[in-house]
């Protein structure tokens, strides 16, 4: 290990430190750079901050020194030793010279570190770690890189870190994947078996032992059998579908040729997995039938998650851009761009640790194009076993384990919040009906709170991606609706739930929604807008408190087949509680309606001269809040008092988290017939002065009543209906 001197350089810098270089190992390397080859620093290190993350570095007793790593301090040093040959400096300025041109005075160099093993005890000697560096300056990453080693280094008996394929169809690629598989079949109990199903009506019998016989399409007739599903971005192209014209020529063969080539890699991977039949929407379901959509579209949740795996082609833009192609050049990226002699003398071991770019592998694929995709969030919840071809790796998933290419063995479970959902939804016990409560709390680690809890965390998710059919929002997630009915015994009516019907009225969109007036949705429900997101996140509403509370008359639908999970036909809402005309407010206690126009919160503090006043949020973003009202006001605009909420995350006056806030619905006219209404945003009513409290004794002063309102939808249209009509009327 001692180096060798008459190779040794030196120079003195400007701050009175010196760069020496000298060769160890037969690599030239500076006096900091040589440290690093010393791998029990790191291994003590992350067996001391197990899971430290960088960014938890600051707090309170995270000893953050030992989360920094000693090197050149400036931009300058480093390329000072680049240019007197350290190996390791020359390829770190390289990438940051790609990465950055600006120089800068100084660079920051932080690490994070993970650690494992790879058995049931927790001891040292199966003891595994890694290690990101990050370069860059204070407060901002420029570059990150992480380590990894072949798979027969002695080395590797200790570092996680795996080399990432350079052709993700490679054998030594999918050997790794099937590996996963095996291992999560037989280790694995929290992942059910999936074996010996139902087939969906319809599979791809992909001919597994007969690679060059051309796959067609089974009809299963009820038979059981296990089978994979594709998950794929149709894009601008059109894929192969099966049609009422070629679906006796596709139950014959279907040409492997002919295929998109998404479809071709996908049958592929089946194939060596063993896995005898896959499902694809395109060509499992019947795309010039209506009533074949229709019935099959609501057996997504069984065809899903009663699948082995789910296979996602995540990075491929449309079913041509291929599973494997697509990703090349993120593999390309992946690849190392230097390796350096080690050695750790706490195991006797020496090897070759090699450096490539980090890539965040969890967080990286809720980026890809799939995850853009309304229909691909239940596609990606709901198998037990997801297996996802991204942009610089493959990964796995399941209920027990994440890992991919680059960390093959690791046991840690991301917190990507789509990932942990798609766990917690099977942890959620299924009780039946009537032993989840009514009107629910959704904070703390009570089960009972967690089915509400779960639905608007994944509807916010689900609201922000993409749909190119209008009318498939409520049926693209009704997969996930039937899994929360299953569980609870709640009911479903047009993307709410009757048993949370007041906190499920109260979402807000993040910019302007967009009607669809060909849908036969009521106003009243998020699925009748296009979003960009939800701005009032629902799951913050944590628990209903005491107050005013709409009372529901009526509320249902009228569905397809009298299943609540398709497509809806009619739908009534009839409401009872305290209203007012927003007309009633004229200066100085306008209402707010700064939110509707700059995407403000409704979370802050109401202003004092506003406290008599509504702060309103419409559906459809305002150009000018100076003119909302006088717009409102002569459209006779109504609001109505829906519940109290504690919003955890809403400002109170000494800006802390958490206060109560009376919300309420503001409605419309719609003119078409006498007491019908349709929905235009919501309103956070203030209280103060007992403000709200004294909305019926201002209503008897001015002979005013209370109010039922019906909420309904029949036919095209969308109607509130007013049982008994009054509006507050305004003195001249």
């Amino acid at each position: 290990m001692n180096p060798l001197s008459d190779s040794s350089r030196s120079v003195k810098l400007r701050h009175g430190g010196t760069v020496t270089v000298e060769s160890y190992d037969g690599a030239l390397l500076c006096n900091y750079c040589e440290k690093i080859r010393d791998l029990d620093l790191f291994l003590l290190k992350a067996l001391r901050f197990r899971h430290t993350s960088k960014h938890e570095k600051n707090s309170p007793g995270s000893h953050c020194e030992e989360l920094r790593l000693a090197h050149h301090s400036s931009w300058t040093d480093l390329r000072i030793s680049a240019k007197l040959g350290c190996k390791l400096c020359h390829a770190f300025n390289t990438r940051l010279l790609e990465r950055e041109t600006r120089l800068r005075t100084s660079i920051n160099w932080e690490l994070e570190l993970f650690w494992g093993c790879l058995s049931t005890e927790n001891n040292v000697e199966n003891a595994h770690f890694g290690v990101t560096f990050y370069l860059g300056y204070e407060g901002c990453d420029i570059l990150s890189f992480d380590i990894f080693t072949q798979p027969g280094d002695p080395l590797s008996r200790i570092i996680y870190g795996r080399p990432v394929a350079k052709d993700s169809s490679s054998d030594a690629c999918i050997d790794v994947v099937w590996r996963w598989l095996h291992k999560c079949r037989l280790n694995h109990p929290a992942c059910s078996s999936n074996s010996n199903h139902f087939l969906p009506t319809r599979v791809i019998d992909v001919g597994s032992g007969k690679w060059n016989r051309d796959p067609f399409l089974f009809i299963s007739d009820g038979q059981r059998g296990e089978w994979a599903t594709l998950s794929h971005v149709w894009g601008d192209g059109v894929p192969l579908q099966t049609h009422l014209d070629n679906i006796q020529h596709w139950q014959k063969k279907i040409s492997f040729k002919e295929l998109p080539q998404s479809f071709q890699d996908a049958i592929i991977i089946t194939r060596k997995l063993g896995i005898p039949y896959l499902w694809i929407d395109s060509l499992c379901i019947i795309q010039d039938c209506p009533d074949d959509w229709a019935r099959e579209s609501v057996k997504m949740d069984e065809i899903y998650s009663n699948a082995v795996m789910g296979i996602s082609a995540s990075s491929a833009a449309n079913s041509n851009r291929g599973i494997f192609r697509s990703g090349e050049r993120g593999r390309l990226r992946a690849q190392p761009f230097i390796a350096l002699p080690c050695y750790t003398n706490s195991k006797a071991l020496k090897g070759l640790v090699e450096f490539r770019i980090h890539v965040d592998d969890c967080g990286s694929s809720m980026v890809e194009d799939l995850h853009k995709r309304a229909w691909c969030l239940q596609e990606y919840i709901l198998p037990v076993r997801r297996l996802e071809y991204g942009s610089h790796c493959v990964s796995w998933s399941c209920d027990t384990l994440d890992c991919s290419e680059r960390l093959p063995h690791s046991a840690t479970l991301v917190q990507d919040t789509i990932t942990r959902a798609t766990r917690k939804l099977r942890r959620i016990p299924v009780v039946g009906n009537g032993c989840y409560p009514s009107h629910p709390d959704i904070e703390g680690d009570q089960p009972n709170s967690w089915p509400m809890e779960w639905w608007y965390k994944v509807l916010g998710e689900y609201t922000r991606r993409d749909i190119t059919k209008a009318e498939d929002r409520l049926p693209a997630i009704s997969g996930l609706a039937k899994k929360i009915a299953e569980r609870t015994g709640y009911t479903y009516i047009a993307g709410l739930w009757l048993e949370d019907l007041h906190r499920g009225l109260l979402w807000r969109s993040i910019g302007t929604t967009i009607e669809q007036p060909l849908l036969e949705l009521p106003t009243w429900t998020w699925a009748a807008k296009t979003h960009a997101g939800f701005g009032q996140q629902l799951h913050d509403l944590v628990r209903y408190e005491p107050g005013p509370r709409a009372l529901v008359l009526e509320a249902g639908t009228r569905n397809l087949n009298d299943d609540p999970f398709t497509k809806v036909i009619s739908a009534t809402l009839r409401l009872r509680g305290r209203c007012r005309a927003v007309a009633y407010w004229q200066d100085p206690f306008v209402p707010d309606y700064e939110a509707s126009v700059n995407e403000g919160s409704m979370n802050d503090p109401l202003d004092t001269k506003n406290r008599r006043g509504l702060v309103c949020m419409l559906d459809r973003r305002a150009q000018d809040a100076s003119i909302c009202h006088r717009l409102l006001v002569k459209k006779h605009v109504i609001c109505m008092q829906i519940a109290k909420f504690y919003d955890k995350t809403a400002l109170s006056k000494e800006r802390k988290k958490g206060r109560s806030i009376l919300f309420g619905l503001l409605l419309e006219a719609t003119g078409v017939e006498d007491s019908q209404y349709r929905r235009i945003g919501i309103a956070e009513i203030p209280e103060e002065e007992g403000f709200a409290e004294r909305w019926e004794e201002m209503d008897n002063k001015l002979s005013n009543m209370w109010r039922d309102l019906d909420l309904s939808m029949k036919g095209l249209g969308q109607r509130m209906h007013l049982l008994r009509e009054y509006v507050d009327s305004v003195p001249d």
